[in-house]
């Protein structure tokens, strides 16, 4: 885990990941976006301090995700797409029925969205990020739950702008 304050070697950091520089800079540059990095001038990223938000696990495992998602590419066989628009489908009906009804994420949202993910490791080939995402979504089940429950809409889009990098067209969401 990276603690406020310190530095991220984006090549030390794509060295252990196993990933481009490339890949390790979009998913750093992400990570800025979203205020978890700042970047120093003649210095380098710097994490800085989550400031007790418990979205903090999320966006690195956010980050990560779309970083597998890069790297599966055409990986996905045509099992694995129907397995994952069957996914995102069933959790965009659940995110609907949610939104008029007004009540709370179930458990089996939440393991449905963790397959989803899970899925788009296992296509990445990458075992050290498979191994992150894995530990961050256990680490990180509090702040699943909360961005899950408050943010349907944004995570709808995650999983959009996911298929799209894996090349899996959706039917409108059916």
């Amino acid at each position: 885990m990276f603690l406020p304050n310190k530095k991220i070697s984006e090549i030390e950091l794509s060295k252990e990941m196993g990933i481009s520089r490339t890949t390790t800079r979009k998913a750093l540059l992400l990570l800025e976006e979203r205020g978890m990095l700042k970047h120093v001038p003649g210095y380098g990223m710097v994490v800085l301090d989550a400031g007790g938000g418990g979205a903090y696990p999320f966006v690195v495992l956010q980050a990560l995700c779309y970083t597998a998602a890069h790297l599966a590419g055409g990986r996905a066989s045509a099992e694995d797409r129907r397995r994952l628009l069957d996914i995102h489908h069933s959790l965009c009906v659940s995110w609907r029925v949610r939104e008029r009804t007004e009540t709370g994420f179930t458990a089996r949202q939440l393991l449905d969205d963790r397959a989803f993910h899970a899925l788009i490791a296992d296509l990445s080939a990458n075992l050290a990020l498979k191994e992150s995402i894995a530990q961050l979504f256990e680490s990180g089940q509090e702040a699943a739950e909360m961005f899950f429950e408050t943010e349907a809409r944004t995570h709808q889009k995650v999983h959009e702008e996911m298929l799209d990098l894996l090349g899996i067209e959706r039917e409108n969401e059916r």
